[in-house]
C-alpha cells in the first residue's frame, strides 16, 4: 500500500502531474465531441444535399439520352 502512496505523490510532483494528465485528458474528450458533432453536422448537410445532386444526374443523363422533355414534364407535375 505504501508504495501506491508512493507512486501517486508521484516523488513530490503530483501536485503538477495530476493535474496536467487532467487537463489533457479533457482535452482529448472535448476534441472527440467535437469530431463527433462535426461528422453529424456535415451528414446532415449531405443529407440536405444529396436529393439535388440525383436531380441534376437524372437531369444531365436524360439530356445526354434525349430524355430531357419527358424529365421536364414529370418534374413540374
Amino acid at each position: 500500500m505504501e508504495a501506491l502512496i508512493t507512486y501517486l505523490e508521484m516523488d513530490g510532483y503530483a501536485v503538477y502531474i495530476w493535474p496536467s494528465y487532467g487537463i489533457v485528458a479533457l482535452v482529448l474528450i472535448g476534441l472527440a465531441v467535437w469530431s463527433v458533432a462535426g461528422l453529424r453536422a456535415t451528414k446532415r448537410q449531405l443529407d440536405l444535399l444529396q436529393p439535388a445532386v440525383e436531380a441534376r444526374r437524372r437531369a444531365r443523363h436524360a439530356a445526354s439520352t434525349g430524355d430531357g422533355e419527358k424529365i421536364a414534364e414529370e418534374s413540374s407535375q
